[in-house]
């Protein structure tokens, strides 16, 4: 095998695990948001995201450089992060948009719908 059919198949399974983690994210972004709804579910997401600890360099000494495990601790505590703030971010914009619709109803005027119409409602 060549180098470059070597590099050829590494690209290729970048991509494709690149592919997996992206659809992995975005289903557990729309899980958390389903979460996040219920009654007790942003209680619930928000005692995630205070339970989800980044080890700042200050308070524990990781050593002169941080192994792998505390690399990789430290990238899958942001994950986590970043997964949970997009849920609560999703749900805020969903409630604010049932709310925008409930009031409209209210008063008779109907509200466009749509990605363009979207963009018009906010403008």
């Amino acid at each position: 095998m060549t180098s470059e059919t070597a590099s050829t198949i590494n690209t290729e399974g970048s991509m494709q695990l690149e592919g997996r983690l992206n659809a992995y994210r975005r289903l557990l972004i729309g899980l958390a948001t389903e979460l996040a709804r219920r009654d007790d579910g942003r209680a619930a997401i928000e005692a995630m995201l205070a339970d989800a600890e980044i080890v700042d360099t200050q308070e524990e000494d990781p050593g002169v450089l941080p192994d792998q495990a505390f690399a990789g601790q430290e990238i899958a505590t942001e994950e986590i992060r970043t997964v949970l703030t997009a849920a609560l971010a999703r749900r805020d914009a969903l409630d604010a948009q049932a709310h925008a619709i409930g009031a409209a109803a209210q008063t008779g005027f109907a509200l466009p719908t749509g990605a363009a119409s979207e963009r018009e409602a906010a403008e």
